[in-house]
């Protein structure tokens, strides 16, 4: 395209920088600004990254709830298990000790041997059998001889003695028997060995059980069912031994 001075027309060659015809300066067009350049974009396939792998998982019934995991046992209860198991076997050993179950007579106080002695002699249906378990000397006897024998003199014995005939025949037969330790002392030291002593001055009776010997003052009232009558017998020197936890009388006199 041919191009011309804007001052003065001429025309002008392709590169003049001056007007040939009136000197003015060329004037040399502005160049168009390059646009920008888009940045190029990458566009190879990238595959996504596969996640860990996970074992599959069998399929649940319906209604199906995991399990809750066991609670921690607590060793609370077991410590109050062998507590209480320890004070079971305490209480055991203690009870063989003093109360020994294996005994064949006995009683828990003196009290009770002396109302089982009384009505074992002197009531209407007395037994020696009965009265043998309230003694000492059968109970503890050194074998089986002795205890033989002992029951023999119980056999004549039962029933018999004046208290009982006075009783007999001023209550016509018939009358009730009621037993008190009116009074009592424990011995010990040298009336203790005293007693030990003369209870087997003739038979060694097994004296190692004993644990208390009392020496008491009785008294057995008679009283009549059909008469309004009484009738007491008292005794200054009876004796009960415990022994293995069990009360029993002695007749060490």
């Amino acid at each position: 395209m041919a191009k011309f001075c804007k001052y003065c027309g001429s025309p002008l060659d392709g590169d003049m920088k001056f007007c040939g015809a009136c000197g003015a300066q060329i004037p040399i067009p502005a160049q168009s600004a390059q646009p920008p350049q888009p940045t190029p974009v990458d566009y190879t396939y990238a595959p996504p990254a596969a996640p860990p792998y996970s074992a599959p998982q069998p399929a649940q019934p319906y209604g199906y709830a995991p399990a809750k995991p066991a609670p921690k046992k607590s060793k609370k209860g077991l410590i109050i298990g062998l507590i209480a198991g320890a004070v079971v076997l305490i209480g055991a050993v203690v009870f063989f000790i003093f109360f020994n179950p294996f005994a064949s007579g006995g009683n828990d106080s003196p009290d009770s041997v002396l109302n089982i002695m009384a009505n074992s002699l002197y009531s209407e249906n007395y037994s020696a059998d009965e009265y043998l378990k309230t003694t000492f000397e059968y109970n503890y006897a050194p074998d089986e001889d002795t205890k033989e024998k002992i029951k023999e003199n119980a056999d004549e014995y039962i029933g018999t003695g004046s208290a009982y005939e006075e009783a007999y025949e001023e209550l016509d037969g018939k009358f009730s028997i009621a037993t008190e330790i009116v009074d009592k002392e424990i011995l010990t030291d040298s009336d203790y060995d005293d007693f030990i002593e003369r209870l087997t001055s003739y038979t060694k009776y097994r004296t190692d059980a004993i644990q208390q010997v009392i020496k008491a003052k009785i008294k057995v009232t008679f009283t009549g069912i059909d008469k309004d009558t009484e009738v007491e017998q008292e005794s200054d020197s009876a004796y009960f031994v415990k022994a293995d936890g069990k009360w029993y009388s002695a007749n060490a006199i």
